[in-house]
């Protein structure tokens, strides 16, 4: 495993650059373009755009709003509606082992032309995602990606294995990365870095939160949570605002003690998400240096 350059508390924000291709073929376009651009430090793979998860999983069934219902400490999220997908007998495995298939052959490519360390994203449908899969259907598939031995893979916080899935990353040394998202509110600061804090309990070795804003004051909510898991958590946090409105904290999180930004370096898979160039440009202006330390409490 490649060390990662999100995974420790360092001065600049590490950029971290989705990818979103829907077949293998697509990704093999998209190395000239990877090759000749600059700014990343880490790619993410978003395997739920390939067309097998797109298709594959139960939607719409109980298992799948569950995943909504839980952790009350937090809102749930209203992800983007899409039509549900009943799947055949077979349906399931077939699309897990095309996926995997896919995810093996991608990252060797990823490695061997690329080089920068790359995590493995499978979002789903009540993430904001594109995949439609249960709690089991997940969780198989995300120990089939940490089998492959990618530098770090996304874990959906909500899920009920979430916190076995990430025991299983670290004992093969894959980095995990617990995440949640919230595409219709932000919760409070202080119920973010709760959250924050039960994902390094959890054994996450980072934790992310991305949501949507309403105001400029859950802006400010992002970067006052931020600002207090600095202290209060362990582990790297990246904590994203979405939408226009939100897109200062991809710029000026790593000021509050955001470990990563995420920027495009083809084509954005977020709301608000800019290029990679243009963040890189700004944290050139604002420099390395560490964020201010936090001010003692009594």
């Amino acid at each position: 495993m490649r060390p990662l350059p999100f995974a420790g508390r360092s001065g600049r924000p590490a950029i971290i650059a989705p990818l979103q291709p829907r077949s293998i073929d697509e990704l093999a376009a998209l190395l000239p373009g990877l090759e000749a651009a600059a700014g990343a430090d880490a790619l993410e793979w978003r395997l739920d755009a390939l067309a097998a998860l797109r298709l594959g999983g139960a939607a719409g069934g109980p298992e799948h709003r569950a995943v909504e219902q839980r952790a009350p400490q937090v809102h749930t999220v209203e992800a983007p509606t899409s039509e549900p997908h009943e799947p055949r007998a077979g349906d399931e495995e077939a699309s897990r082992s095309a996926a995997l298939e896919a995810a093996s052959a991608g990252l060797a490519l990823l490695r061997e032309r690329c080089g920068l360390p790359v995590m493995l994203t499978v979002r789903t449908h009540s993430e904001g995602g594109m995949a439609q899969l249960d709690d089991a259907a997940y969780a198989l598939l995300v120990e089939g990606l940490v089998a492959l031995g990618p530098d770090a893979v996304d874990i959906e916080f909500r899920r009920a294995d979430a916190a076995r899935l990430l025991a299983r990353a670290r004992e093969a040394g894959v980095g995990g990365v617990a995440s949640f998202h919230d595409f219709a509110r932000t919760p409070p600061a202080e119920r973010l870095v709760e959250l924050c804090a039960a994902m390094e309990g959890a054994g996450a070795d980072v934790a992310k939160f991305a949501v949507m804003p309403r105001s400029r004051s859950d802006v400010l909510a992002v970067l006052a949570a931020l600002d207090r898991a600095r202290t209060r958590v362990g582990v790297p946090v990246i904590g994203i605002s979405m939408s226009e409105l939100g897109r200062a904290t991809r710029l000026i999180g790593g000021d509050f003690g955001s470990a990563a930004t995420f920027a495009a370096l083809v084509g954005a898979s977020a709301p608000g998400q800019l290029s990679a160039a243009q963040v890189g440009a700004v944290l050139d202006i604002l420099g390395e240096t560490e964020p201010p330390a936090a001010p003692p409490t009594n």
